[in-house]
């Protein structure tokens, strides 16, 4: 990368969560879910060049891009990224009660959040 580059970074990010719980006796659960996605646009500009006239050009020029228009991938400039980033959680428990009152929890959990799903499209 040229060093007379410098890079603003535009972000987009919604995260949705869900729960749930029952029971049929003697067997009880829960579930909890989350999702999230973020977006990110990367623009070179001129070291030089102030930030408000960056910011100004970028949206006045409607070049702000996403991944959900193939066109924005396409049409990158040089020195130009895009980001897409998804990450997911689940959480789920059993409990199993007996006449005695024993208890019995088995939670289990998965995430991407390990290795999220990551797509970076930049042009050279």
């Amino acid at each position: 990368m040229a060093s007379d580059r410098a890079w603003l970074k535009y972000r987009v990010s919604a995260e949705a969560r869900v729960s749930a719980s029952g029971s049929v006796a003697p067997v009880s659960f829960k579930v909890d879910g989350k999702a999230g996605v973020v977006f990110a646009d990367y623009h070179a500009h001129r070291r030089n060049e102030r930030l408000r006239q960056a910011v100004g050009a970028t949206i006045a020029g409607g070049r702000l891009r996403t991944l959900a228009r193939v066109e924005d991938a396409l049409d990158l400039q040089e020195g130009d990224a895009l980001l897409y980033q998804v990450r997911g959680e689940l959480t789920t428990s059993v409990t199993i009660s007996s006449l005695r009152r024993l208890d019995f929890t088995a939670p289990t959990r998965a995430s991407t959040a390990r290795s999220a799903a990551d797509f970076e499209i930049s042009a050279a």
